[in-house]
């Protein structure tokens, strides 16, 4: 969201710079392959998080479940 908020941001500079009349020819800045990377970059991570959202399993909580083992614990085993 943070490049989204930034990218566009500086777009909409970008824009109201260039149709100033008092802007100078000269100084007038347009849209710049940087600002298409952020849009694409910032659309790229929102999609990957909605992907990952989207994967959330509900079934056990989210853990994954593994099998108890069957030894029981020896009472001799010295642990550091």
């Amino acid at each position: 969201l943070a490049v989204l908020v930034a990218t566009a941001w500086y777009g909409n500079n970008i824009a109201q710079e260039f149709y100033n009349p008092f802007t100078p020819t000269n100084s007038r800045f347009e849209f710049g392959q940087a600002l298409f990377i952020g849009w694409a970059a910032a659309a790229l991570t929102l999609l990957g998080g909605v992907f990952l959202c989207c994967s959330w399993t509900k079934g056990n909580g989210g853990r994954q479940a593994y099998p108890r083992s069957q030894s029981a614990p020896s009472a001799a085993k010295n642990y550091v």
